[in-house]
């Protein structure tokens, strides 16, 4: 259900990971917030997850309507959770690398130029 503000941040803390299985959101605010969490995100290669995922550094992509592919990652994920903690510290590393998202930057935005992490060259799901 609807959850906000202290409550929300409480689920997404309590998460290891965020599963996005929708093939109808164009833009589903709850991958930002996610991503805003920390949360490696799984989804479907297609509208806000192809452009804010960088897959096997921040989240896991499959391709679009492939169900048995989303099952099979959401499987992967819960058996490796060596590929969770890769993926978090990944992502943490990066973000504290980057500019942008430093304190004091004056655009600390998830989206801005749509800058995201080098792109990955392995993956334990392949």
């Amino acid at each position: 259900g609807m959850r906000s503000g202290e409550d929300l941040a409480a689920h997404y803390a309590s998460a290891d990971c965020f599963i996005f299985p929708s093939l109808t959101e164009t833009f589903g605010n709850v991958i930002t917030e996610a991503l805003a969490s920390g949360l490696p995100v799984l989804g479907f290669n297609y509208a806000a997850a192809a452009e804010l995922l960088s897959d096997g550094h921040n989240g896991l992509l499959v391709p679009y309507g492939d169900e048995a592919a989303f099952i099979e990652a959401a499987s992967g994920l819960a058996q490796t959770p060596q590929l969770l903690a890769a993926m978090q510290q990944i992502w943490q590393q990066w973000h504290q690398s980057c500019r942008r998202c430093s304190p004091g930057s004056p655009d600390r935005s998830p989206l801005a130029n749509r800058h995201r992490p080098p792109a990955c060259r392995t993956s334990a799901l392949r």
